[in-house]
């Protein structure tokens, strides 16, 4: 009665009604009803946001935008895995849409991620670590201070016992160190590194795949911060990731394979491992015996090649690839580029 009809409108129904609403470009829609609805509000949050930006939202609205979705991430009831995943992608879409003008907001969300991570629950500390991963890029143009905060409290949860939140973990690290960098990293890559070796033994997919692609970006980009016998322990242990049936694991092994030999040199990878028969093998019949025989000299070492299975050779032959390739790159042979292709 206090309202004209054409100002505030009350509107009755389920699912179907909701999913309207929410899709009209209205200035407020308050409504009451289950976690689905909540779902498919902050989809359309998300969706107008990322379709028409956050150019025109003024002052007032912004605190009431980044207010309610803080308080929906907060408060979420949902139990589904899509639920909750739909919660994270529109705060953090959010936010990241705001970006610089999200840096007043940016210290509540941080002790709201800190006493997340502290929760009973193994799912709320892994979609904590997930929000960290979402909102790095925004804290490292807003508040680096921050951003270093939390890799360090990250840095103390990487003894985490549920491998999903441990997945998650060092998918936070990994976004942290690619936009903070290598010398803004705390804490340092040499005392970081060191940590991830023995992570690399545990044979959980999420948890070996981020944990790899992690010492990747850190042998890709900040190699000289770390002792050569450190690298020759982690290809040590990549060694028994080449033969994961997950894909994305054999190929984020062979990709820090051969970070690893361009910062180390891809000679000492061949001496100090040796690469065992069964690389020897997969190495004769990819580049020829003669070829072989040259690298085996140059090593030191003498090795025979013997029969083994398909997926093996396969697995071990990507190896022989990358180092060879690697080679390539470092002494400029453009024979040994064309056999390593």
């Amino acid at each position: 009665d206090i309202f004209p009809p054409d100002v505030v409108a009350i509107v009755t129904g389920g699912a179907e009604v909701g999913a309207a609403l929410t899709s009209l470009p209205l200035d407020h829609v308050f409504f009451t009803g289950s976690t689905r609805v909540g779902r498919m509000v902050m989809e359309a949050v998300g969706r107008i946001v990322r379709d028409q930006g956050v150019a025109e939202i003024d002052a007032r609205l912004e605190e009431l935008l980044v207010d309610g979705a803080l308080y929906a991430y907060q408060e979420q009831q949902a139990e589904g895995a899509l639920e909750k995943r739909v919660l994270l992608e529109g705060f953090s879409t959010v936010v990241t849409a705001l970006g610089p003008r999200a840096k007043p907001y940016l210290p509540q969300i941080c002790g709201t991620v800190k006493w997340r991570l502290k929760n009973k629950s193994a799912e709320v500390r892994e979609q904590a670590a997930d929000l960290i991963s979402h909102l790095a890029p925004v804290l490292a143009a807003c508040e680096e201070e921050l951003l270093g905060h939390l890799s360090v409290v990250l840095y103390e949860y990487l003894g985490e016992e549920y491998p999903d939140v441990l997945g998650s973990i060092l998918g936070a690290l990994g976004a942290i160190v690619a936009v903070a960098g290598m010398t803004r990293m705390t804490p340092p890559i040499k005392d970081l590194l060191p940590r991830l070796t023995p992570v690399l033994k545990n044979r959980h997919e999420k948890v070996l795949e981020n944990c790899i692609e992690l010492v990747g970006r850190i042998a890709d980009r900040g190699a000289e911060f770390v002792p050569a016998r450190e690298w020759m322990r982690i290809c040590f242990e990549l060694l028994e990731t080449l033969k994961a049936h997950r894909r994305g694991i054999r190929r984020a092994a062979v990709n820090t394979f051969g970070y690893i030999a361009k910062a180390i040199g891809p000679q000492k990878i061949w001496r100090e491992i040796g690469i065992s028969a069964r690389l020897a093998a997969a190495a004769v019949s990819r580049i020829g015996r003669a070829r072989w025989s040259e690298a085996s000299n140059s090593c030191s070492i003498r090795l025979r090649p013997r029969m083994v299975g398909v997926e093996t050779r396969n697995t071990f032959r990507r190896c022989a690839k990358v180092v060879l390739r690697a080679s390539a790159s470092v002494t400029g042979s453009p024979s040994s580029s064309a056999e390593a292709g």
